[in-house]
């Protein structure tokens, strides 16, 4: 478990964020072996089960100015993550409460799919790209990091966000900074991949992990000591095996991409796929959340999605099967 002296001093090194070594977050350790390579960047597996990169790319690195996904990544996937979170609020949260928060939006299909639901959707979307569609939608929206956000606390019965927990600096303080605003009975939903604690021929396999956007890359044992050091305990955790899609991406997208390269956007939105990359986009969320919710894992990589509370909330702990 982390403590509070290893996580101030992760981030309090003299050099120049640039020069900074890898660090695991969680426990401080440096120099470990390395498990992938990807853009001129190194995956090191510490023991605590992060996959954490080195060197340090830098907070500005981090700063969500720019999309770097195709719109199929939010699109298709809507209506499942968007079933999950309604399903969570229905079941746990009190009759009437319907206010939800999303960080990090992107287009906003999941809250358009809360809003049509008679959800009161709000958006906090630092992307200025992401930002304007956003506006256009008439969704109310905070351009903030939400480490910066200055909505009060105790505003939402949910707060809800897709796949950040690898790109925030300092994952706990990003945990803490939406726990706040949630109602004493409310809820933090997410998506979160597991890409952690794997044997060193699946990273071979996965190849490339997106770096230096995705700087830790957690086992589920390292999830929950995150979650617990930021003050919160897991609800429900639902997970979906990627190994399908991980086959689907690592054999046939490295013979198609060499003639279909990888839609990219210049305007810092999602890109639009061609007709290959929306067929690929298909056959990934069918493996990913249909045939990938039943089949065993192979002890691959998985993605689940999470439901947590603050400590001090006396909602019910569900397991995952209670709740599937």
């Amino acid at each position: 478990m982390a403590t509070s002296a290893a996580l101030a001093n992760e981030f309090s090194y003299p050099t120049p964020e640039s020069q900074r070594k890898g660090t695991c977050f969680v426990c401080g350790s440096q120099d470990d072996r390395v498990v992938v390579e990807d853009n001129g960047f190194f995956g090191r597996a510490c023991d605590c089960g992060v996959v954490y990169v080195d060197p340090w790319p830098g907070n500005k690195a981090l700063a969500a100015t720019h999309d770097f996904h195709v719109d199929t990544y939010y699109a298709y996937p809507a209506k499942k993550r968007f079933a999950y979170l309604d399903q969570m609020c229905q079941m746990l949260l009190p009759s009437g409460s319907k206010k939800i928060l999303e960080v990090g939006p992107g287009p906003g299909y999941t809250l358009q799919l809360a809003r049509e639901k008679g959800y009161e959707v709000h958006s906090i979307e630092p992307n200025p790209h992401s930002a304007d569609m956003i506006d256009a939608l008439n969704i109310p929206n905070e351009r903030a990091m939400i480490e910066e956000s200055q909505i009060e606390d105790g505003q939402f019965d949910a707060v809800y966000h897709v796949d950040l927990m690898s790109h925030f600096a300092d994952p706990v303080k990003g945990l803490q900074s939406m726990a706040r605003l949630l109602k004493p009975e409310g809820v933090l939903c997410f998506e979160v991949g597991i890409f952690g604690g794997l044997s060193d021929r699946w990273y071979k396999m996965i190849g490339q992990v997106g770096y230096p956007q995705h700087p830790w890359l957690y086992s589920e044992t390292a999830l929950r000591n995150v979650f617990d050091t930021a003050g919160l305990d897991v609800v429900n955790m639902r997970k979906y095996n990627l190994f399908p899609g991980t086959m689907l991406s690592t054999f046939g997208m490295a013979f198609f991409k060499k003639l279909f390269p990888k839609p990219k956007s210049n305007s810092g939105k999602p890109a639009k796929p061609n007709a290959i990359y929306s067929l690929y986009g298909k056959l990934q969320y069918h493996l990913r959340y249909n045939v990938g919710r039943i089949v065993p894992s192979f002890g691959g990589p998985a993605c689940c999605f999470v439901t947590l509370k603050p400590k001090q909330s006396a909602l019910k702990i569900y397991d995952e099967e209670t709740a599937a």
